[in-house]
């Protein structure tokens, strides 16, 4: 089986369109599913330091805005950017006008100030990265010197994707379908 051949560009317009695609559904597959709502939220969530009330946090790869809604009710004042605009939409809608959001790619440096955010989150979105460099150099850019970064990733121990070859820690272009409620991406 031949490998497909990796063009960021690409890569990138078919995630923005697949997530574009899922934004209107998101939300009601993801957060009370025993995945998103049951272990990485809470897992993320309880490696964030407290209390963030009063901090300025970026949620770097917010989607439809769970992670962002969290942190608005701790107090924080959140900053959420996604690469897709109708995630943008639904984490602007979830969070009633309470945070700023942004649509920006993290695969390019992120449009915000040196030394601007006490902490980070950034939940399951780097696995769409080729290369983590211009992200994890953008996050130490935005933190502040005693800033605090969770970042969470799929679990190793989970199941291969059908057209993964190497293992959890080779870097390789994969794809899988998802189908959330009426919704079928690739």
């Amino acid at each position: 089986m031949s490998r497909p051949t990796y063009d960021a560009a690409e890569h990138r317009g078919q995630t923005r369109e697949a997530y574009d695609r899922l934004a209107g559904v998101w939300s009601m597959t993801t957060d009370d599913g025993p995945y998103n709502g049951g272990l990485e939220r809470p897992a993320l969530r309880s490696l964030v330091p407290q209390p963030v009330a009063g901090q300025r946090v970026l949620d770097a790869g917010c989607g439809s805005g769970a992670q962002c809604a969290w942190l608005l009710d701790q107090g924080a004042d959140v900053v959420g950017v996604d690469l897709s605009e109708r995630m943008v939409d639904e984490a602007v809608r979830r969070c009633g006008g309470r945070g700023q959001f942004l649509v920006a790619d993290l695969a390019e440096p992120l449009p915000v100030e040196p030394r601007s955010f006490h902490g980070i989150t950034c939940s399951l979105a780097l696995h769409y990265l080729a290369d983590w460099r211009v992200p994890l150099e953008s996050f130490a850019k935005a933190l502040r010197p005693d800033g605090w970064a969770v970042i969470s990733l799929d679990h190793p121990g989970g199941p291969p994707l059908p057209d993964q070859q190497g293992g959890y820690f080779d870097t390789e272009l994969v794809s899988d379908t998802w189908r959330k409620a009426d919704v079928e991406v690739t």
